[in-house]
């Protein structure tokens, strides 16, 4: 069920993530999560952040199914002022100074880098957090900030379907 707060860590803003997850909960005959109940909160970094629509997707999947996940945790979304790493960083350094974050997800990367291990004290919390990132997409290779040993790398996979829709291969 979940308990505690679950941060979403996005670039930019994405005006329909309340109304998204309703349309969500209702498909999916989930419990309600808004910002009316207190269950869902939005933070944004910076008022004039622009809208974009992959953003936006990816905080909507990412909301959605932690949502589903943990329908008794709370869903903060983090919306950082641009992609930028810097950005990015601040955003997560928002969500982990929270007492109630018990989760940050990032589900976004780039290429390693040679000074990337300067950065790990981001994904460390003085308070119990796990730190989860994007490993990459369709089997690529290490991707940061997943591979900062402070931090679960997930995914990284391709699903193939046939022409029924069922699982034909993964990679």
């Amino acid at each position: 069920g979940g308990k505690g707060t679950i941060a979403i860590i996005a670039a930019f803003n994405h005006p329909n993530i309340a109304s998204d997850l309703a349309a969500f909960n209702k498909e999916f005959s989930l419990a309600s999560c808004t910002i009316a109940n207190k269950c869902l909160e939005i933070h944004t970094m910076n008022a004039t952040a622009k809208n974009d629509s992959g953003w936006s997707m990816e905080t909507a999947l990412d909301t959605e199914w932690s949502h589903a996940i943990a329908p008794k945790a709370k869903i903060l979304v983090v919306e950082a002022a641009s992609d930028s790493g810097t950005s990015l960083l601040k955003a997560i350094d928002y969500a982990k100074s929270r007492s109630d974050v018990v989760a940050v997800s990032m589900s976004w990367g780039g290429d390693e880098f040679a000074s990337e291990a300067s950065l790990d004290s981001h994904f460390i919390s003085n308070s119990p957090v796990a730190f989860f990132a994007s490993s990459g997409d369709n089997g690529a290779g290490a991707s940061w900030p997943a591979a900062s040993p402070y931090v679960i790398s997930v995914g990284g996979t391709s699903l193939n379907l046939n022409s029924k829709g069922v699982m034909s291969s993964e990679k």
